[in-house]
């Protein structure tokens, strides 16, 4: 275990400023729409019909759920394993 005065040193040795600027994109938000403010989303995909297939986290809460985009309105759930954390999601057209 290296004694507390190298540490200065090996932190100056192990951080480095990036080799290039880091590049700012500026955002803005175009539409807003209601959504479950319990949901731990992890993982989104928007079908072409405007419905949103999300999965969410947290051990005994995961879910995989269809969504009316426009309401907010679940449309249908599907619940995981209460041992399984639920993160991201894919569709396989």
């Amino acid at each position: 275990m290296p004694s507390l005065h190298l540490l200065p040193l090996l932190l100056a040795l192990t951080i480095r400023p990036p080799s290039s600027p880091v590049h700012v994109y500026p955002a803005r938000v175009l539409e807003s729409y209601p959504h479950d403010a319990d949901a731990f989303t992890q993982g989104l995909h928007l079908e072409e019909d405007g419905t949103l297939i999300e999965s969410t986290g947290l051990y005994g809460e995961s879910t995989v759920r269809r969504v009316d985009v426009e309401s907010g309105r679940l449309l249908h759930c599907e619940r995981l394993p209460g041992a399984w954390f639920g993160e991201g999601v894919t569709v396989q057209a």
